[in-house]
């Protein structure tokens, strides 16, 4: 399986040159589901900062702490997995 942190290019001259970056680049392609590795990375990264994750803004749960917690539970998933996953795709 080819991924989009892999640098691909086309044969020249190729018709399907269109078509091929779509479908190995991922532009407009789905994402891989999580695996069962990357879902328990997410279950103990989350339970770990769920203090700050789980409460309210306050003086001390800035925007800022909660976005480096989730970048935090994003780098644990992204260590056992074979797709980079963005803080937006592990958040959801």
């Amino acid at each position: 399986m080819l991924y989009v942190t892999e640098y691909l290019t086309p044969p020249v001259g190729d018709r399907g040159a269109k078509r091929f970056d779509h479908a190995f680049l991922g532009h407009g392609s789905r994402r891989a589901n999580f695996t069962d590795e990357e879902m328990m990375a997410m279950i103990l990264g989350w339970q770990d900062r769920q203090d700050v994750l789980r409460e309210r803004f306050s003086q001390n749960i800035t925007a800022e702490r909660k976005k480096q917690a989730w970048e935090d539970v994003t780098s644990e998933v992204n260590s056992v997995s074979r797709v980079l996953r963005g803080r937006e795709e592990v958040k959801k």
